[in-house]
């Protein structure tokens, strides 16, 4: 875990900029290990780490040792990252989510994994994920 989160501060640092932020998601087994980073200036986010279940959005599960971007989204503001999924939260109030879905965690009233972002329907006004 430590040796990954160097990684990710690096990364961060040379890649994304300094206006930028990082989320970093971990579990007690190594399946879950996936980074964030979002930029503060175009909204456009990226991931890497481990993407088994689709958590890293890029329409893959293929794990990515470098930043990728997450399939079409723009104007994120933010981004909560669970076990394997994440959500996005859009300038416009819209959360999107992707990843693992066994227990409809995503909340799109599905139980199907989503290798890419699905926006959520029957929320408004959200300010926070």
């Amino acid at each position: 875990m430590k040796k990954l989160l160097i990684i990710t501060i690096v990364l961060l640092g040379m890649s994304m900029g300094a206006n930028a932020q990082a989320i970093f998601s971990g579990s007690t087994s190594h399946s879950s290990y996936s980074s964030y980073f979002l930029s503060n200036t175009s909204g456009s986010p990226r991931a890497c780490g481990n993407n088994s279940n689709g958590q890293l959005g890029d329409g893959t599960k293929t794990d990515r040792s470098m930043p990728v971007r997450v399939s079409g989204l723009s104007g994120v503001t933010a981004i909560s990252a669970g076990e394997s999924h994440c959500l996005f939260l859009k300038k416009d109030s819209s959360v999107w989510s992707c990843g693992s879905n066994e227990d409809g965690q995503l909340g799109d009233g599905t139980d199907t994994d989503r290798l890419t972002p699905v926006k959520l329907s029957g929320l408004t006004g959200i300010i926070a994920i």
